[in-house]
C-alpha cells in the first residue's frame, strides 16, 4: 500500500452513511459511542497514555499546542501532540518529540486500522465511524506504540462532542478564549459556545486554565469546573515592552526577556499562558525559555520569503483576523505596499473577514482564490470574494480572482516589488496548500 492509497482509503470513509458532527447541529453522544466502540476493538490505546493536556478555544489553541509541545520536549519528556486541522499534509496531524509522523508510519497504521474497521462493521450496530474519528483513533495507536508520556490534544471543534473528548481523564484542560465561530454547530451565542467548550472539563480532570478576559464567560467555565470539583485558574498576565519583527516577537515579563518565533502580541500572550501551565506542571524555567524560543508555529504569520516578504497565515474567524491585521500593521515596512491573497471556507464569515482586511490594511492589490486540497469543505466562490473586495476599495484598485490557487499565487507574486508584503490568509487550507510552493 502506498501513502496515496492509504490516505485515499481513509478519505473514502466519508461516503458511508452516518450523522456527521461537522454538518449536524444536533447534540449527540452517538459520536463518542461509535468512536469508543472502535477504540475498544483497537485495545483502547488511549488508556496507555499516562498524561493528557486537552486544549480548546476559539483562537490560540493550535499555537498553544505547539508551544507546550516544544516546552515539554525541551524538558526531556516524551511528548506527542495533535493538530486539527493539519498545516499542509495529513502526517503533520501527529507530532512526537518535535517530529511529524512519517509517511511509512501513516501507511503502517492505516493497515492496522482497515481490519479493525471490518470488525466494527461486522460486530457493532452503531453508525460507521467517521474519517475524523478514525484519525483520532489512529493517533492514539501511534502515541501508544511510541510510548509517549504526555499527549497535548487539540480539539477540532468545540469540546463536548468533539472526537478528542473521548478522553475523560486528563491532567489539564485549557479553554483559551471564546468567540463566535462554527455557530451552526456550537450555538449562536457566546454562552452556548462556552458551555460546549466546557465539555472538555470532566470529573477526572486535574485543573482548568483560561486566559479569557470577560468575567461572565469565565464564570461559566468556573461553574463547570466547580461542578466536578476541578481547580480553576484564570491566567491574566500580559506581556510588557513587546517588539514585533518578521522573525518573531520579543517581550518583557517580570523583568525577563522572552521570545516566540511568530509575529504578534497575541503570540506573546499565548507564550505566557504556555509558560504558566508548564511552570505549574513543574517544568524548569530554562526548559520553558528554550521551548518557547524554538517552537515551530506553522501558518501563524509564517514568513516563507523575504524581499519581498510573503506571509502564510491561517486566520479564518474575526477574532483571529483582528490579531493578523494588528501583526501585519506592526510588521509592514515604511513605504512598503501590502498585497492580499485571500480565500475562505463557505461556512466562515468571509464578507466580514475580507471587509476588515481591505478597510484596515488598504491593500494595493487583492487576489481571490480557493483551496483545492480539502474536498470535504465547501469554499467561498472566488468571484463572490472579488466582488466583495471591490466594495471596500477604491474603484481603480486591482482585484482579481482565479479558481486555481497556484495560478493565483503566481499572479499575485508578479506584482510585488522588493520591499512589498504579500499576505496569504482567510483559510488555513489555502495557506497550508501554498506553504511549500
Amino acid at each position: 500500500m502506498t501513502f496515496e492509497q492509504a490516505y485515499s482509503t481513509l478519505l473514502s470513509l466519508a461516503n458511508l452513511p452516518r450523522t456527521e458532527f461537522m454538518k449536524d447541529p444536533k447534540k449527540s453522544s452517538a459520536y463518542h459511542q461509535r468512536l469508543q466502540a472502535f477504540l475498544d476493538i483497537l485495545g483502547n490505546p488511549q488508556k496507555k497514555i499516562p498524561h493528557v493536556i486537552h486544549i480548546t478555544g476559539t483562537s490560540g489553541k493550535g499555537s498553544l499546542v505547539h508551544l507546550l509541545h516544544s516546552i515539554l520536549h525541551a524538558s526531556g519528556k516524551q511528548v506527542g501532540s495533535t493538530n486539527s486541522p493539519h498545516p499542509t499534509q495529513i502526517t503533520e496531524r501527529w507530532n512526537v518529540g518535535g517530529r511529524h509522523m512519517s509517511k511509512a508510519d501513516f501507511v503502517a497504521y492505516t493497515k492496522k486500522i482497515i481490519p479493525a474497521l471490518d470488525t466494527y462493521a461486522q460486530q457493532v450496530t452503531l453508525e460507521p465511524v467517521s474519517y475524523f474519528e478514525v484519525l483520532e483513533a489512529l493517533g492514539w495507536l501511534y502515541f501508544a506504540d511510541k510510548q509517549v508520556e504526555w499527549v497535548i490534544l487539540e480539539a477540532g471543534l468545540g469540546g463536548t462532542f468533539d472526537a478528542s473528548n473521548v478522553i475523560t481523564k486528563k491532567d489539564v484542560a485549557v479553554i483559551t478564549n471564546v468567540n463566535l465561530d462554527h455557530t451552526h454547530i456550537l450555538g449562536n451565542t457566546l454562552a452556548e459556545i462556552t458551555k460546549d467548550k466546557c465539555g472538555i472539563i470532566s470529573r477526572d480532570c486535574g485543573v482548568v486554565y483560561t486566559a479569557e478576559p470577560r468575567k461572565y464567560i469565565r464564570d461559566l467555565i468556573e461553574t463547570r469546573a466547580s461542578k466536578y470539583n476541578v481547580p480553576f485558574i484564570y491566567h491574566k498576565a500580559t506581556p510588557e515592552k513587546t517588539s514585533i519583527k518578521f522573525d518573531g516577537t520579543r517581550f518583557m515579563f517580570n523583568g525577563e526577556t522572552w521570545s516566540v518565533p511568530a509575529p504578534g502580541v497575541h503570540q506573546a500572550k499565548n507564550a505566557l499562558l504556555a509558560s504558566h501551565i508548564a511552570s505549574d506542571l513543574g517544568i524548569e524555567s530554562s526548559a520553558i525559555w528554550h521551548g518557547l524560543m524554538n517552537a515551530k508555529l506553522p501558518l501563524r504569520m509564517e514568513i516563507k520569503n523575504e524581499h519581498p516578504f510573503i506571509i502564510m497565515d491561517g486566520a479564518h474567524n474575526p477574532h483571529k483576523m483582528a490579531s493578523t491585521i494588528a501583526a501585519t500593521k506592526a510588521l509592514l515596512p515604511k513605504g512598503a505596499s501590502l498585497h492580499l491573497l485571500f480565500g475562505a471556507s463557505a461556512d466562515k464569515p468571509w464578507k466580514k473577514l475580507l471587509g476588515s482586511l481591505c478597510q484596515e490594511l488598504n491593500p494595493k492589490r487583492v487576489t481571490c482564490t480557493r483551496n483545492t486540497a480539502n474536498h470535504l469543505r465547501k469554499v467561498a466562490y472566488p468571484t463572490h470574494l472579488m466582488l466583495e473586495a471591490k466594495k471596500h476599495l477604491p474603484k481603480n484598485r486591482p482585484v482579481e480572482c482565479y479558481l486555481d490557487p497556484y495560478i493565483a499565487f503566481t499572479e499575485a507574486k508578479k506584482h510585488l516589488s522588493k520591499h512589498d508584503v504579500l499576505l496569504v490568509t482567510g483559510s488555513i487550507f489555502l495557506s497550508g496548500q501554498l506553504r511549500h510552493t
